[in-house]
């Protein structure tokens, strides 16, 4: 996501043959909002990597909050989506 963001804030005054090559209107916020649910998951593994240090048990509670709120997001990101 992120090198698709650079891609596109890199190139998006470049023109072929007169024309833009980017599609006009183009929208952005899908990736903006798939980079930080990327992110969110990737912080929420790390805690969870983080919590094997205390015990297994500690780190199977992390890792179940972890999916609870990855759950969360997915039902999120569906629901925006689909609007």
């Amino acid at each position: 996501m992120t090198y698709a963001l650079v891609k596109y804030y890199t190139t998006k005054n470049h023109t072929a043959h007169g024309t833009s090559i980017w599609a006009s209107p183009t929208m952005l916020w899908p990736t903006f909002m798939l980079l930080a649910v990327s992110l969110v998951t990737v912080v929420l593994n790390i805690f969870t990597i983080c919590a094997y240090f205390r015990g297994v048990e500690k780190a199977n509670t992390t890792s179940s909050v972890a999916g609870y709120i990855g759950y969360a997001l997915l039902a999120v990101h569906v629901l925006v989506m689909g609007r």
